[in-house]
């Protein structure tokens, strides 16, 4: 009796069997199921053909028949029970492909992988140079229960390959879409591979997170596509053991922390993702992000100095790391709310003498370093506040003998200036500026001075209207007495 377990039709299935000698008629019984549990069929067909042919039937559902014959003297016994299982529908083509439709790097072995389909049974592979597929270019073409499958042994060549689900009585689903790879016979070169850094080498920076990136162009090999970083205190270091972190964002940053001596070594990995192809040495990066310290000594707050004394001042100055590169003093009048520059010190001085500056400050004068690192972090130090008084000077004192215009301090000068004169007798004395065009851009001074002496004023670089001037040179002007002094003073950035 047929048919056998699996039916290669869609939709209805023909029974037949071996007719008997002496049959008046046959009756079939159907069942919907593969193992009925009930004696009672679903549906009884009387037939005097050895055929019935039976409709409706659900692709992937079993069933079950049997058959008996009937003659002259009644029922005969019935014929053994037979099962079978109507063809499923093909399930949806496999998805995930990988290699996938972007393309692939690999090597002489290629693991072709796929995410299964629901209901599959088997897939059939094929693999070749060209998405036409041919009898005669196909590399591989294999029926298999699942991936992956793996494929040996293949030349340096681009290739394709594509999978379908292989159904019951060979009726295959859709096949997928090519999905290309090329194979590489050789490794990338340093040629191929390069490492740059947005952090210049060998010069102190205050940022310690180092941005890396990576170009990768092939050139006889698997392309770079990740790498594996490892920061070191050596210049040359294989990318192996603690610290060795996967990188597969491009740039990508490296944090470092403080010091003069830290090197990152990059190795660059293909596709493949197995084995390390080229490396690249950086460095050294010279980190500083702390800022450098000092303090006052002296002045230690409080004291009363005289205009135009010479006094010491002693502090202490450093920084850790990069070293100190530039230390500029200033002194304020008004408790710090505007300070003036003085002048430039040596990195690492312990000292200056300092003419001290106008009087009558009535303990309100203030001094401050500014401190900057080779990294470029500044800090700014400033003294407690001290007193200046100013300097009696009489009209027989031989520090005047005569209305004189004296020489800017300091000159150059770049965020201000002091200018000092002396008179002899009272009255109206002026101080202008002029620019080189002899424009007038600010008056410094247009006053009644009631008697003879030494006096100051200052000038911080701007205009009448309180805009900053350019660099370039001005002309000081003073007049009184009946008589005019000029002096010459350079303002610079």
């Amino acid at each position: 009796v047929r048919p056998f377990e699996t039916y290669c039709h869609v939709g209805d299935a023909t029974a037949d069997w071996q007719s008997v000698p002496g049959t008046t008629k046959y009756q079939v019984s159907f069942y919907s199921s593969l193992f009925p549990t009930s004696t009672q069929p679903d549906t009884i067909f009387t037939t005097v053909d050895t055929t019935v042919t039976f409709t409706g039937l659900v692709p992937g559902q079993g069933y079950s028949w049997r058959v008996q014959a009937y003659g002259p003297c009644g029922e005969w016994g019935p014929a053994a029970g037979k099962t079978f299982r109507m063809a499923s529908l093909a399930p949806d083509p496999p998805t995930n492909l990988e290699p996938g439709t972007t393309g692939f790097c690999a090597r002489s072995t290629v693991s072709l992988d796929w995410a299964e389909s629901f209901g599959a049974g088997s897939y059939r592979v094929r693999l070749g140079t060209q998405c036409v597929f041919l009898a005669t270019n196909a590399i591989l073409d294999t029926v298999v229960t699942g991936p992956p499958v793996l494929v040996s042994g293949l030349p340096e060549d681009d290739y394709v390959w594509q999978v379908r689900v292989e159904q019951d009585c060979s009726v295959g689903g859709t096949w997928t879409s090519c999905a290309p790879f090329t194979v590489y016979a050789s490794e990338p070169s340093l040629a191929d591979f390069e490492v740059t850094s947005t952090h210049p080498e060998g010069v102190w920076m205050r940022d310690n997170s180092v941005e890396l990136a990576w170009t990768a162009t092939p050139v006889s090999g698997c392309p770079v596509t990740a790498v594996k970083t490892l920061t070191d205190t050596t210049a040359i270091s294989a990318v192996t053991g603690p610290g060795v972190e996967d990188q597969i964002l491009n740039p990508f940053p490296i944090v470092l922390p403080n010091g003069d001596n830290h090197y990152v070594h990059v190795q660059g990995y293909d596709a493949t993702g197995r084995s390390a192809r080229v490396l690249a040495h950086l460095g050294p990066f010279m980190i500083d992000n702390v800022a450098p310290f000092g303090s006052f000594q002296t002045p230690a707050g409080g004291e009363r100095w005289t205009y135009r004394d010479t006094e010491t001042l002693e502090f202490t100055l450093g920084d850790l790391t990069s070293g100190l590169a530039v230390v500029e003093l200033f002194w304020s009048e008004n408790d710090g709310d505007d300070f003036w520059f003085v002048d430039s010190l040596p990195p690492m001085s312990t000292s200056y003498d300092w003419e001290v500056a106008r009087g009558n400050t009535r303990d309100q004068a203030r001094l401050k370093l500014r401190l900057t690192d080779e990294a470029g972090n500044t800090r700014e130090v400033v003294s407690p506040a001290f007193g200046i008084a100013p300097r009696v000077v009489g009209v027989d004192d031989p520090a005047v003998t005569a209305f004189r215009l004296l020489p800017a301090h300091p000159n150059p000068f770049r965020s201000g200036t002091r200018i000092g004169f002396t008179t002899t007798e009272p009255g109206r004395v002026t101080l202008t500026v002029f620019d080189a065009a002899g424009r007038r851009v600010r008056s410094l001074l247009d006053s009644f001075l009631p008697g003879g002496g030494l006096h100051e004023e200052a000038w911080d670089g701007r205009d009448d209207g309180g805009r900053v001037l350019p660099t370039g040179i001005y002309y000081l002007s003073l007049r009184g007495q009946g008589l005019t002094e000029t002096r010459k003073v350079v303002r610079i950035r």
